[in-house]
């Protein structure tokens, strides 16, 4: 580990590149070949720790067409790293604990309510820090209760949430997409009926899923065919009216994007 600590920051600059260049020129510089496969194994677990001390960081992905079970598949292999200085330019150092309130406050602005575990699960950050955020927070945030759930709102939030109207959108939304991702400790509230372990799956993967409003209704899954895109929609049981349609022009923005006429089916329930 100290070695790729060591000579992933010499390799990344501002010019992004993908993580199995990224992987052989630390096998090359340290004329260690097998530190490649630790690089490009399960789920960048050795990349993590250069990430959190702001050595490695997200540039932008390499274009690649969509692939089973959403996008993931396909631009998991185009993903880029960058020095995070040199790309980013000016660099400035926050203080620790207004960087962490101003992570907190962004997650409850964005997923709140959150409880301080829910807090924990998502940060990793020990429970001491983050109740010295939330105590500096205190005038920013309410406590609420929701059905049982009580957790922690920024003011502006829920000012927010108070004047909205329920939602009628209709999207295919890809894998791992943020708004499913954000409300894993509260899944079920979103979804019609006992379905969360075909949306949560095994292994953490976290299937591409029909959103009807804010309730999860369906999954799918698209695959390129000879210049086609076909997409399965999965839904959990009948749609209201009017949801096949919006899907429709849904997917036919996902072919739009990859490039490729539409091959759409529907499955049974």
């Amino acid at each position: 580990m100290a070695a790729i600590e060591e000579t992933v920051p010499e390799v990344l600059s501002a010019t992004p590149i993908t993580r199995e260049r990224l992987a052989r020129e630390v096998a090359r510089r340290t004329k260690r070949p097998q530190l490649a496969e630790r690089l490009l194994s399960g789920w960048g677990s050795v990349l993590k720790p250069l990430a959190a001390r702001g050595r490695l960081a997200f540039g932008p992905p390499e274009r690649a067409g969509p692939g089973r079970e959403g996008s993931q598949r396909s631009s998991a292999n185009t993903v880029t790293f960058v020095a995070p200085r040199e790309w980013v330019g000016q660099w400035a150092e926050p203080d620790p604990d207004e960087a962490v309130a101003e992570v907190v406050r962004r997650f409850l602005g964005s997923y709140g309510p959150a409880s301080l575990d829910e807090l924990y699960r998502w940060s990793a950050l020990d429970k001491p820090v983050l109740r010295r955020a939330l105590a500096a927070l205190a005038d920013e945030l309410v406590e609420l209760d929701t059905e049982g759930h009580r957790g922690w709102l920024t003011r502006q939030a829920a000012d927010e949430v108070a004047g909205t109207e329920p939602s009628r959108v209709v999207r295919l939304l890809a894998g791992f997409d943020p708004y499913v991702v954000g409300a894993l400790r509260q899944l079920e509230h979103l979804l019609p009926g006992p379905f969360r372990d075909r949306v949560s799956r095994a292994s953490g993967w976290i299937s591409p899923v029909l959103l009807d409003g804010d309730l999860i209704v369906g999954t799918w899954t698209q695959e390129v065919r000879d210049d086609r895109l076909e997409v399965g929609v999965s839904p959990f049981g009948p749609l209201r009216p009017g949801v096949r349609e919006a899907a429709e022009i849904e997917a036919d923005r996902w072919a739009s994007y990859a490039g490729a006429g539409l091959d759409l089916g529907w499955r049974k329930p």
